[in-house]
């Protein structure tokens, strides 16, 4: 009986012509993982008849014709065939051999999957997700074509703006300053002014804003400085589409002075000062809404005062500080400014009261006291406010539907998708998925847009960039199993799903150097944003060192997507009805979001479901906290560890980041809190850094390949050695293997 028995479509054929000379071989995939993405026989060559079996097959349906190419062996113990490898003819790299005498000969490149060969190659192939055909016209399922209309929380934007009255000493010398008492009316000085633009791109600058004493009853004491003009210069906080809350936080620092030329000052002088807010429209027209906060302080704490052979004088440095609450409307803008209501007190020749901003001595004429010390003045007004917009609804593609969409489309297959991790239970899974409730979306999703002909916008993405953000966000693996591409996270990729044992001689030992790394970067690259608190993040790139003394390696898992829940938020704010004919920075973006599924509909997840975010802006509506560049390092930490396998006591170094908080939180599910600059020492554990090389006898290749997924078991020094396939190779009659030691 033959040994062997070759079948190209259920016809037997003649045993190839370079049998002898063919090569079993099969390597670990680098970016799927799971997958084994090398044909299990390389080549083979056939001839005579058998050429005709692939020709009809070629004419009738071209490079796209599937033609399976299996061998079976007797098995001597029972005296049967059985399954001995089976593969897939690559149609576009079929050669004929014309050899003159020699006959034709049909040279065959195989592969072990054609779904999966498909997928690895049209793995950069963008697609419209939710296609009703694949690449090949055929229809896909109608379960990846749904999208969901998924209400997004408005993740708050918080405007910042500062008012700062700064010191120039030049300015200060050109004041017109009046001693004399009761004050002069339209009395007139310069104060040194910058209102000054910050990160969030609200604030114009001016470099000085004219103030105006004004005395409307000479025999009073009362002055008020204000804006003598108002134009847009002034504008503090950008302007709003809706109604907000605004908080200003406000510290201000002057130093107030009695001074008089002839008579000692009395005790309990008081001044009463006012700090306003007045609201402007855009027009510049002052509104009756006057916001106004008082102080009240004592600047002459004792009797007398200070001589300095001309004037009797008192100081006192004043601090005005607190919060103000007030409502941010459309079309306002609000202008702070000092009144000093009431200068009061014993002496019946109180003289006169100073406010002055200066870095320097007196700058101005001789006959002001010169024994005073330098004094720096302050005036900082910090305005913010959380800006709000209404929750809308935008289309959204499930994360399973999307997967499988794009599966099926590059594989011509319905169907194909099997993922625990992703699953739900609605799509007869026995239970939701670790990471079932994520959805993809768009720019374009987001404004709500239209094509000019009214018809719908659609969404691409290519598989490689999918999976790529999928496994740095969440560490995944990919194979085939059960005429299913499977996907899953990598320590369900590892479980134990059976054990082979093998037999290995002329064994060695090395180390792994494919998984010893010396930096990680993990995140995502945002969009530059101008508003302060984009700064601040969770999602965005960070870089951590791994302190070994070996060639240098970095460990890439940055997303390809975007994973930023501010820049959903401002995508979503330029609607497409209102601003149809912007073209935005997040149109042609893709956004992965973590959502919640509550009273029968799919919303956003937010920072309520979190027991601490700490050192953001607006924790409890902060988005996407799940998909933290932490969050994504520890789910891939099974590729860190083999890196210190043997340094056990080493730990990840936080490098940098690009964002400015030192963020935490804590899920309301766990008790973890997780510190997002903090050094990383906890690590999933699936394999070490050792690699396990032997020879296999040759009768095993075909229990090798066909279980190539399972953990393999192998005798060394009488102790047992346990691993998952690296490589496995027939070489001049030999079967070396590869075995990446499990932990």
């Amino acid at each position: 009986m033959k040994e062997f028995k070759f079948y190209i479509n259920n016809i037997e054929i003649n045993e190839p012509k370079n049998w002898e000379d063919v090569r079993f071989s099969v390597v670990r995939d680098k970016i799927y993982f799971g997958l084994l993405r090398s044909s299990a026989i390389e080549s083979v060559e056939i001839y005579g008849d058998d050429i005709e079996i692939i020709k009809e097959e070629f004419n009738a349906n071209g490079f796209n014709s599937v033609a399976t190419f299996w061998i079976e062996r007797l098995d001597s113990d029972c005296l049967a065939y059985k399954m001995y490898a089976q593969n897939i003819v690559l149609f576009d790299e079929i050669e004929e051999d014309f050899t003159l005498g020699g006959g034709d000969v049909m040279k065959l490149k195989l592969v072990d999957n054609a779904s999966l060969h498909k997928m690895t190659s049209r793995e950069d192939i963008d697609v419209v997700v939710g296609n009703a055909e694949t690449i090949q016209g055929e229809s896909t399922s109608m379960l990846s074509r749904q999208y969901e209309n998924v209400l997004y929380k408005s993740r708050g934007i918080l405007n910042e703006a500062y008012y700062k009255i700064t010191d120039d000493v030049d300015t200060l010398k050109n004041m017109s300053f009046y001693k004399a008492f009761p004050f002069q009316t339209e009395s007139e000085y310069l104060i040194t002014s910058e209102i000054y633009r910050d990160v969030s791109n609200t604030i114009y600058s001016s470099d000085y804003v004219l103030h105006n004493v004004h005395q409307a009853d000479p025999n009073s004491s009362g002055i008020t400085a204000y804006f003598d003009e108002f134009n847009e210069d002034h504008i503090i906080l950008e302007e709003s589409k809706f109604t907000m809350d605004g908080r200003m936080k406000y510290f201000i620092k002057f130093k107030a002075m009695l001074i008089h030329q002839n008579t000692v000052l009395a005790d309990a002088n008081e001044v009463r000062f006012r700090f306003c807010i007045d609201e402007y429209d855009f027009d510049g027209v002052l509104l009756t809404n006057r916001h106004q906060i008082y102080y009240t302080a004592n600047i002459v704490l004792g009797y007398g005062g200070e001589y300095d052979g001309t004037y009797y004088y008192k100081s006192q440095d004043i601090i005005l500080q607190g919060d103000y609450y007030f409502e941010k409307k459309k079309d306002k803008v609000y202008i702070p400014y000092i009144e000093v209501t009431e200068v009061s007190g014993n002496s019946p020749n109180l003289y006169f009261m100073n406010m002055y901003w200066t870095d320097e001595a007196y700058p101005f004429d001789t006959e002001l006291p010169t024994s005073i010390a330098p004094y720096t003045g302050i005036f900082d007004l910090s305005f913010h406010s959380e800006e709000i917009e209404i929750d809308t609804y935008h289309k959204t593609h499930l994360i399973y539907e999307t997967i499988l969409s794009n599966l099926e489309q590059i594989t011509d297959t319905p169907n194909i998708l099997y993922s625990e991790t992703f699953g739900r239970t609605d799509l007869g899974y026995s239970q939701n998925g670790l990471f079932h409730n994520y959805g993809l979306t768009s720019g374009y999703f987001l404004r709500n847009a239209v094509n000019s002909d009214l018809s719908e916008v659609e969404m691409k993405v290519n598989f490689k960039d999918l999976f790529q953000t999928l496994t740095s966000l969440f560490g995944l693996a990919l194979w085939w199993e059960n005429d299913k591409i499977r996907i899953e996270t990598r320590d369900i990729a590892f479980q134990n799903p059976g054990i082979i044992e093998i037999t290995l001689d002329e064994i060695t030992k090395t180390f792994n150097k494919e998984y010893i790394f010396t930096k990680v970067e993990v995140g995502n690259s945002n969009i530059k944003y101008e508003n302060v608190n984009g700064t601040n993040e969770f999602n965005n790139l960070h870089e951590y060192a791994l302190p070994l003394n070996v060639k240098n390696k970095n460990l890439q898992l940055k997303t390809k997507y975007n994973t930023d829940y501010l820049g959903v938020e401002l995508a979503r704010r330029v609607q497409f009805s209102t601003d149809a004919n912007v073209d935005t920075k997040y149109d042609e973006k893709n956004f992965l979001v973590e959502l919640k599924y509550e009273n029968s509909e799919w919303v956003t997840k937010l920072g309520e479901d979190y027991n601490v975010v700490e050192n953001i802006p607006i924790p409890s509506r902060a988005g996407n906290l799940s998909l933290s560049p932490k969050r994504m390092l520890m789910r891939n930490s099974d590729l860190i560890y083999p890196s210190f396998f043997m340094n056990n006591g080493l730990e990840l170094k936080f490098q940098s980041c690009s964002n400015l908080a030192v963020l935490e939180s804590k899920e309301l599910v766990s008790d973890f809190l997780i510190v997002e600059r903090d050094n990383l020492s906890v690590f999933k554990k699936l394999f070490k850094p050792v690699i396990w090389k032997g020879i296999a006898p040759q009768f095993e290749i075909s229990k090798i390949i066909n279980n190539k997924e399972k953990l393999f078991m192998a005798k060394v020094n009488c102790q047992y050695i346990y691993g998952w396939l690296k490589t496995v190779e027939e070489k001049d009659g030999e079967i070396e293997i590869e075995l990446m030691e499990k932990y």
